[in-house]
């Protein structure tokens, strides 16, 4: 396909540089929308750097931008943590948006994986709150066709994967599949009828 370069200013993402400002991650909704994790980092009165804001910045092709910060949200779920350090210690930006723009987050972090997911609307709402089975863990997502999410989830003590979709109309996580094997999925990349594709 073509290659489009596009130089986007502060001002287009309705943001100031205060010299502490960051994008750490962004995602691509569709040709026309983009979604850009924005952080700030602050020294405290101690003279430790913390974070003190987490916004999503939704661009359309047209200039039109939305923001939300999620950073009480965040810390409230415990989806990040709040760090003081005396170097600036930069967050592991994780944007991960669906075609409609509700923001995936992941928490409750555990040696091989995570245990929660948390789907947020572009509000700040969250519309979706969905804790693991005991012994399960969360991979890397999917990206349907039509924009959506599928996540793997490993059962450690049956010994299965279930590939789970989340219904944001009815609020929910729904199960689309279900495979025996080992942990050793890195990234799955598709599912058709029977057969599941991986690596």
């Amino acid at each position: 396909g073509n290659v489009v370069n596009r130089e986007i200013s502060y001002e287009q993402l309705e943001q100031k540089d205060s010299g502490n400002t960051f994008i750490v991650a962004m995602d691509v909704m569709d040709d026309d929308h983009l979604v850009f994790e924005w952080v700030e980092m602050e020294w405290n009165d101690d003279g430790f750097f913390h974070q003190t804001a987490d916004r999503m910045i939704f661009l359309d092709s047209d200039g039109g931008v939305q923001v939300v910060d999620l950073w009480d949200l965040f810390l409230e779920k415990e989806i990040v943590n709040e760090n003081f350090s005396e170097v600036m210690l930069l967050p592991e930006g994780y944007c991960v948006c669906d075609s409609a723009g509700n923001i995936y987050a992941k928490a409750g972090i555990e040696w091989d994986g995570f245990t929660k997911l948390y789907v947020i609307d572009r509000e700040g709402n969250i519309i979706v709150e969905h804790q693991t089975a005991a012994n399960e863990v969360l991979g890397e997502p999917m990206r349907t066709e039509s924009g959506e999410f599928i996540y793997p989830a490993y059962d450690h003590q049956e010994k299965c994967y279930r590939f789970l979709w989340a219904d944001t109309e009815n609020h929910q996580m729904r199960v689309v599949g279900e495979m025996n094997g080992e942990p050793q999925m890195n990234q799955l990349f598709g599912m058709q009828e029977n057969e599941i594709y991986y690596e």
